[in-house]
């Protein structure tokens, strides 16, 4: 048989098996502990009665005696015989009066003339143990052990014996370790059954309530367990309805955030569909403006860069926590450094970006990235033709209502012939500027006398 077979399968048997192997310890110990003790009480109380029954015979051999005396007939032998029957006949009738003890009247002789003890009968012989007979002795008379102790009567010559044997003392011994056993096997019993009844009630059933809530937690429902208890089992069912709370909360933001990524990532193929056909559109108007190969060369350049700008805000989706929203401040941090490493090498233009805590989504970000990546790219290029210092200044502010203010300025030479914004440009940027400016739905401010100074308000739509 292995091990694992004898384990319990039951929280009653783990309680069972203890408490029934404790009753089975508790009664031997009852057994041997008070088994001394109850056999030093009786054979103290026999030890009594023998005294007692012996001291009884005795007085009835003294008065019959003092009778012979009073009657001066001591001398006549008939009489003598008489009083000494009658003297047998009260030491036998002591055991009438001490069921326990058992009387014999034993002569000098060793003949035994008066007896009610079965194993000692009238006529018997039995010779008096040598001994003073005011002692109690333990002795074995035809192999039983019996309580022994006895007086002498001179006048008759007669041995007054008192016998106790040891069965009638261990007899009411045994029916108290009957009765103890009982007892204690009905005290256990009834313990044992209202511990299974409270068990039942207050540990069995609310562990079988968090047994199948666990279950149903691990097949996705989400129960809630009612109980009203503050011990142990009650703080169990409040941790397993926290938990139910939690992992529910947890599941339905699972599924609203797996249903947002599904519609995200169809909205970022779209997106990125939309970006291509803008970057084949990009590559066409530029096309018409090539000459000569250098021109070539440089709007090849200037295309990586808005290539760049768009790539960059799918780079900054995935890697924020939201796959809809982008930092815009970090956005246009990293439009700049690019662009600066490119066209800012060896000059020791600043550049100021403020914009903390805006976020906005990819349909707004993409034309910002856009409109950015030209200002900068002109601010570089043609700002600061005679110097290598200077400042370009971006700062992003969110209105109270929602509306997105972007402004952007240099302290560079600016232009001498200011563009209107409400028609279309000659050249490239200029023209994506104004075109993107229409798709974010943007009011322009533009200022040219003193550097470049431009100020898009764009309408919520995107921001968080």
């Amino acid at each position: 048989m292995q091990l694992r077979n004898l384990i319990p399968n039951s929280i009653f048997m783990y309680i069972l098996i203890p408490v029934a192997g404790a009753a089975v310890v508790s009664a031997l110990l009852f057994n041997l502990l008070l088994t001394p003790v109850f056999i030093n009480h009786f054979t103290r109380r026999s030890t009594a009665d023998l005294e007692l029954a012996t001291s009884l015979g005795l007085e009835h051999c003294e008065e019959n005696f003092l009778n012979l005396l009073s009657l001066r007939l001591s001398d006549d032998q008939m009489m003598v015989e008489t009083m000494y029957q009658e003297s047998l006949r009260g030491i036998t009738q002591i055991h009438k009066q001490m069921a326990s003890v058992h009387m014999l009247a034993v002569s000098s002789s060793g003949r035994v003339d008066a007896s009610t003890y079965p194993e000692l009968p009238t006529g018997s012989d039995f010779k008096v143990p040598d001994f003073w007979s005011g002692e109690t002795r333990e002795l074995r008379v035809k192999g039983q052990k019996i309580l022994y102790r006895s007086a002498y009567f001179p006048f008759w010559r007669v041995h007054i014996v008192a016998v106790v044997p040891l069965e009638f003392i261990s007899a009411p011994v045994q029916l108290m370790q009957q009765g103890l056993l009982i007892a204690l096997v009905a005290i256990s019993f009834i313990l044992l059954l209202t511990l299974l009844i409270t068990l039942n009630y207050a540990v069995k059933r609310p562990l079988n309530r968090v047994i199948t809530a666990t279950r149903e937690i691990s097949r996705g429902a989400f129960p809630y367990i009612e109980s009203v208890r503050k011990d142990e089992i009650g703080e169990v069912c409040t941790a397993i309805n926290v938990m139910s709370r939690q992992l529910k909360e947890n599941h339905t933001a699972l599924e609203r955030s797996i249903a947002e990524k599904n519609v995200l990532l169809q909205e970022i193929h779209h997106r990125v569909k939309d970006n291509l056909n803008v970057v084949v559109s990009l590559l066409h108007l530029q096309s018409d403006q090539v000459e000569n190969h250098r021109q070539a060369k440089e709007v090849l350049n200037s295309s990586c860069d808005r290539i760049y700008s768009m790539a960059l805000v799918h780079e900054k989706l995935y890697q924020s926590e939201s796959f809809s929203h982008i930092d815009l401040e970090a956005y246009i941090q990293s439009i700049a450094d690019q662009l600066f490493s490119i066209y800012g090498q060896n000059k020791a233009i600043d550049k100021i970006i403020r914009g903390r805590h805006i976020f906005i989504d990819l349909s707004v970000a993409m034309p910002c990235g856009l409109i950015l990546n030209e200002l900068i790219t002109n601010s570089l290029l043609h700002a600061f033709p005679n110097q290598n210092s200077g400042k370009i200044e971006i700062i992003v502010e969110e209105q109270a209502e929602g509306n997105l203010v972007l402004t952007y300025s240099d302290n560079g030479i600016g232009i001498k012939q200011e563009p209107d914004f409400s028609t279309p440009q000659t050249t490239l940027g200029l023209s994506l500027i104004h075109i993107l400016g229409q798709q974010l739905g943007a009011k322009v401010e533009l200022n040219t006398h003193h550097g470049y100074w431009l100020r898009l308000r764009i309408p919520r739509q995107g921001t968080v």
